[in-house]
């Protein structure tokens, strides 16, 4: 449990010290206040509640939160496959076989089979 925690700060810190991270930010600021404010008329309402502004998270994290995945996962795919380069043959296998990369070998050429017209059982 303890490793988990590390790596958690670890990613943590190195992705809040990149300024994409603000840039998510910023934007999850924005588009929250204005899907309250313009789309959920908050202050039209002449109640005391935020209702209309946690009415929007989840299209909010909808939209945002794949973004942020992906860029993680990327990262993630970029370094592993840097590893498997400075690492060697052996070990880059391994780190292909993780990442679920094919290595395409050299085989028969299969570019006629299949164009024959099928054929019906005989009765």
């Amino acid at each position: 449990m303890r490793s988990l925690i590390l790596i958690a700060r670890r990613e943590f810190i190195a992705y809040v010290t990149q300024p994409v991270a603000y840039v998510f930010v910023i934007a999850f600021t924005v588009l929250a206040a204005g899907l309250a404010f313009h789309a959920g008329r908050l202050l039209e309402r002449g109640e005391a509640d935020l209702l209309v502004f946690f009415q929007f998270h989840p299209w909010l994290y909808l939209v945002l939160m794949p973004a942020i995945g992906m860029r993680l996962w990327a990262a993630e795919y970029r370094s592993a496959a840097d590893l498997a380069a400075h690492r060697g043959r052996r070990g880059g296998r391994q780190i292909s076989r993780r990442l679920g990369i094919r290595r395409r070998r050299p085989g028969p050429d299969l570019s006629g089979v299949g164009d024959h017209q099928p054929v019906g059982r005989a009765r």
